[in-house]
């Protein structure tokens, strides 16, 4: 069973990466709407949880729009950010 679910989630990465991000999307520790800050190099961006890119990058809802963060350190969480 455990290799037939391997099976099923590589195929899914290689083939159909917006699927799997849909699929895992249900067991992120982050769900939509959350409020977080992250430092991204010399840039702090704040916003709302939106989701999971494609290719991996985290996107956040912030007032000036949608912010792709490809690298960075999630540093604080919650309605006190």
């Amino acid at each position: 069973a455990l290799f037939d679910q391997l099976n099923y989630y590589m195929d899914l990465c290689l083939s159909r990466p917006g699927e799997l991000i849909e699929e895992l999307s249900e067991v992120w520790a982050h769900k939509q709407g959350d409020i977080m800050k992250v430092s991204s190099g010399d840039n702090m961006v704040e916003g709302r949880f939106s989701g999971i890119g494609a290719s991996g990058e985290l996107i956040l809802r912030t007032a000036s729009g949608d912010s792709e963060i490809v690298q960075g350190e999630i540093i604080a969480m919650g309605e006190d950010v």
